[in-house]
């Protein structure tokens, strides 16, 4: 589990990252200004901030999901979504196997 949360986090904190890069590109091609460059120093804190802000809120609700959501609801989460894309697929053999093993 500490190995997805991790992963998680870094795919989360990429994104927020490439936001802030992106809406940095924005403002510097709808800055009329030739100076853009003497505030970037503290746009990067402000940047910085978003995304440390942000990916500790994000991470911290993942967090509180996976331990507060009681362990009966993840089951039959799992079991049900299991059972949708068998159904999708045509394949109640398998769903039948599946769920034996689940349980």
């Amino acid at each position: 589990m500490s190995a997805e949360l991790s992963l998680h986090t870094c795919v989360v904190g990429c994104w927020l990252c490439l936001n802030c890069m992106g809406h940095h590109v924005w403002k510097v091609i709808k800055a009329k200004s030739v100076f853009t460059r003497v505030t970037d120093g503290r746009r990067l804190l402000y940047y910085s901030g978003y995304v440390s802000l942000a990916l500790g809120v994000i991470t911290a609700s993942a967090v509180a999901v996976i331990f507060l959501a009681p362990e009966d609801a993840l089951q039959k989460e799992r079991i049900r979504h299991i059972e949708e894309r068998m159904e999708e697929s045509h394949l109640g053999e398998r769903l039948s196997m599946t769920l034996s093993t689940l349980q």
